[in-house]
């Protein structure tokens, strides 16, 4: 597959190109030739800055958020895993304690 297609081609008011490869027609904005494939470098370049402008404003948008969103979902994260640990401890401290309960029942039963 060639690499390039021809220079421009005059066709009315849009600005196309001539493939090196089949000849046909396309315009100079497409990256490659739409019915063979062949890459056209200038197109694929002005393609490949403009996905690469998308990329950056995402960017920009993604560090633009505001802290305080995020510092309030590190809240409640930070809530709920408190709550959690909290849940576990009085588990084990009841747990412990009916442990307890039990060997004063033993020891009652074997005093007595």
């Amino acid at each position: 597959m060639d690499s390039k297609a021809s220079g421009p081609v005059n066709a009315g008011n849009a600005s196309m190109v001539r493939c090196t490869s089949c000849g046909a027609e396309f315009d100079t904005h497409e990256p490659k030739c739409p019915y063979c494939g062949t890459m056209y470098e200038p197109g694929a370049e002005e393609h490949y800055m403009n996905r690469l402008s998308d990329i950056r404003e995402d960017m920009e948008d993604l560090s633009s958020l505001a802290l305080s969103e995020t510092g309030s979902e590190l809240k409640q994260a930070v809530k709920k895993t408190l709550k959690t640990l909290i849940i576990i401890a009085a588990a084990i401290a009841v747990l412990l304690g009916i442990c307890r309960l039990i060997d004063l029942l033993r020891l009652y039963v074997w005093y007595f």
